[in-house]
């Protein structure tokens, strides 16, 4: 009985330490009770998504800055180099769903907003539309 009830508090707070730590998924390792472990390893993969979340970190506060409701879609206007382009394109969908985009259009920017995420430079504008 007391098992399965820490197994159901466990339950209700993994996503809460998950979300706090910002980590995709705990493991458990029944051989070594009470230790805990990080696996540090940054792959590719997580390294791309952390820089997807800086990006869109910066087009909320691009949003904010310009008075914008959440409710309000944009447009956003990129300048960037292929790699830059692949990367945004990549993550086109989520861009749009999460950051209320429209349109995205790689073209000259100006005036625009510098946002360097790792290795790319992307500068950018948003209008409402």
């Amino acid at each position: 009985m007391v098992k399965k009830e820490l197994l159901k508090g466990k339950d209700l707070l993994l996503p809460l330490v998950m979300d706090e730590l910002n980590v995709k998924e705990i493991e458990f390792d029944s051989t070594i009770p009470g230790e805990v472990g990080l696996d540090l390893v940054i792959t590719p993969e997580l390294k791309e998504e952390g820089h997807f979340r800086e990006l869109l970190r910066n087009l909320q506060g691009l949003r904010k800055e310009a008075g914008l409701d959440p409710s309000d879609i944009i447009e956003l206007f990129v300048e960037t180099d292929k790699d830059g382009q692949t990367f945004i394109e990549k993550f086109s969908n989520e861009i749009k769903s999460v950051a209320g985009v429209n349109k995205i259009e790689f073209t000259k920017v100006h005036p625009a907003v510098d946002i360097p995420i790792g290795e790319y430079l992307f500068k950018v504008k948003i209008n409402k539309k």
